[in-house]
């Protein structure tokens, strides 16, 4: 069975969408007003595609482009 999961971000993605380490993009997300996360899988946490999209435009975070 496949799963579309293209809805769901983990820190490797989330630090690609952003142009950062998936280090610095977990330091992020520790942050106050950065989304909270949308489950935890053992790879660890997951947040929607959308709500970091989201976030990105409300702290002018998105990379130009």
């Amino acid at each position: 069975m496949e799963y579309d999961t293209r809805h769901v971000v983990g820190a490797h993605e989330i630090g690609e969408m952003l142009g950062v380490t998936r280090s610095r993009a977990n330091q992020l997300s520790r942050e106050v007003g950065f989304p909270k996360p949308y489950g935890v899988l053992r790879m660890g946490k997951v947040w929607r595609r959308t709500d970091i999209e989201a976030w990105m435009r409300k702290t002018g975070k998105a990379p130009d482009g």
